[in-house]
């Protein structure tokens, strides 16, 4: 844990080392604040996760109860549960392991496409999270000192921020759904089928099938004619000139 305003040194610098303490599991230590002159924020680090960044600061002055979210270079959060509590004219800073307990929010994404959120106020790039469709994930403010305001933004731009402080339903978030019609098949090929699967081997009803063949022959030449495709024309003809030789074949 360290000074807030020294959130961007390097361990390494040995300015820096004096702006820093490091708690191992199950100790404590005392701290006072290396500068007065600064905003007196505390924020947390954890030693045993690679690429940990710092987390953001908060006040150790006033009795408070909060989750802190602590990021690493992978976009994994990890929670705190941090309590301020004063004894003797004392304050106590106690940090305890969130993985079993509960997290403060849950964002659920019942739609098909994935929502990115962040909290309102924040502004790198890092702290933006994606929920996938379908899916929830679990989340707790970046910066407790911010307003509990959290940002949705949707596929196309579209965004809606909501106060986590009120409960109820609030404004929608809309996002544009294209939606494609693919033609799989055409009118002549289905034309085509719908011929060839029309039999016929008796003189009975031979005729009432030549006179439906013509209606379609005279259907489709003006079809063929509105379209610009003769092709079409084409094709029929020569189904019904293969049908008529069928019909005869069978009468003889």
């Amino acid at each position: 844990m360290k000074d807030e305003e020294h959130n961007e040194t390097e361990e390494s610098d040995p300015c820096a080392q004096s702006t820093w303490l490091r708690a191992i599991p199950g100790c404590w230590l005392p701290f006072h604040w290396p500068r007065l002159d600064k905003e007196q924020l505390l924020s947390i680090c954890l030693r045993d996760v690679p690429g940990c960044y710092w987390s953001g600061g908060f006040f150790i002055e006033k009795i408070d109860s909060f989750y802190l979210n602590i990021r690493d270079n992978d976009g994994r959060c990890f929670f705190l549960r941090v309590e301020v509590i004063i004894s003797d004219a004392t304050f106590f800073i106690v940090f305890t392991d969130a993985e079993t307990l509960p997290p403060p929010f849950r964002i659920d994404n019942f739609s098909e496409v994935p929502i990115t959120f962040f909290q309102t106020g924040t502004q790198e790039e890092r702290l933006r999270a994606v929920v996938k469709p379908r899916s929830c994930v679990s989340y707790a403010w970046d910066e407790v000192c911010l307003p509990p305001y959290l940002t949705c933004v949707a596929p196309g731009g579209t965004s809606v921020t909501y106060n986590m402080n009120f409960l109820g339903e609030g404004a929608r978030l809309t996002y544009e759904n294209f939606i494609y019609i693919a033609l799989t098949g055409t009118f002549r090929n289905s034309l085509f089928i719908y011929i060839t699967t029309t039999t016929t081997t008796t003189t009975a009803n031979a005729f009432p099938c030549l006179l439906c063949l013509l209606w379609l022959c005279c259907f489709s030449y003006y079809f063929s004619c509105l379209t610009n495709n003769l092709s079409c024309f084409a094709t029929i003809a020569i189904t019904i000139a293969m049908y008529i030789v069928t019909i005869i074949h069978n009468i003889t």
